[in-house]
């Protein structure tokens, strides 16, 4: 049976969801409050009435930007570990990531504060029955050492270099930059591995096959929704050089029609 939250930590729970809707938009939309306002209700005693909730989620909201709601959030994440067990954490974790996707929108800061929650909370990827449930790039996906995020990186690498033959320092830094904010939980070194990695494949022979398998795994294990993400990463890991090559732009083009994006080149 799950807990039922009195008022203060309904409060609490409040502030953890005001804080990631501040991740997308210092204004929540009437509708993402509304999202909230239901989802706290589902935790929350009934004695808590519907008109009360919408107060707190509208508290929890305006002092989402305060100066003093880093500690209070820190203070309510701390609350809601002691006060839930570990299988309503993870419940309240899967309540985060709805509210992110509420405008279908999964953003990299939206993911690294919930992955910051779910090491606060204890709750690790493999538990929650949805390997790494709040990272849209899944990096356990796959059963063998090639994953999908060596599949993007592979990608990444090939937009650098087919263009011009090359792949400077500042290119490799933008991949490695990018691929980070895809896995906010993995250490920097773990992320220069997966780049080394599939660069050490990569410079085995540019096969067309390899690569077109790569763009194919990137569509099957990427929610269309996030699909515009990264082609706003390639676009980033174009720029890295400073000369964006008429090859880049084709390529970022090509890549955005397979991926089903509506793309209007700005690099």
């Amino acid at each position: 049976m799950k807990p039922l939250l009195d008022r203060d930590m309904a409060a609490r729970l409040a502030t953890v969801y005001a804080a990631l809707a501040s991740r997308s938009a210092p204004e929540p939309p009437a509708s993402y409050l509304g999202e909230m306002a239901e989802r706290l209700s589902q935790w929350t005693d009934p004695e808590v009435s519907a008109q009360e909730l919408v107060r707190i989620v509208d508290e929890a909201v305006r002092n989402a930007n305060s100066t003093e709601n880093r500690a209070a959030l820190g203070e309510a994440i701390r609350e809601l570990r002691v006060f839930a067990d570990q299988p309503t954490r993870r419940a309240f974790l899967y309540d985060l990531v709805q509210l992110a996707l509420h405008d279908d929108w999964y953003m990299h800061e939206e993911g690294r504060f919930i992955s910051a929650v779910a090491r606060r909370w204890n709750i690790h990827p493999v538990e929650a029955g949805r390997s790494r449930l709040w990272s849209v790039m899944d990096s356990h996906t796959s059963e063998t050492d090639w994953t999908p995020v060596h599949d993007l990186a592979l990608i990444y690498l090939a937009l650098a270099h087919q263009a011009d033959a090359e792949l400077s320092q500042a290119e490799l830094d933008a991949i490695t930059k990018k691929l980070g904010e895809w896995l906010p939980a993995a250490l920097p070194s773990d992320v220069v591995i997966v780049v080394s990695e599939a660069l050490h494949i990569y410079a085995r022979g540019a096969d067309p096959q390899l690569l077109r398998n790569a763009v194919e795994r990137v569509k099957r294990n990427v929610p269309m929704h996030q699909r515009a993400a990264i082609v706003a990463d390639l676009e980033y890991v174009a720029r890295a050089d400073q000369i964006v090559l008429v090859e880049e732009k084709a390529i970022i083009a090509e890549l955005a029609a397979a991926w089903g994006v509506e793309h209007a080149a700005e690099v």
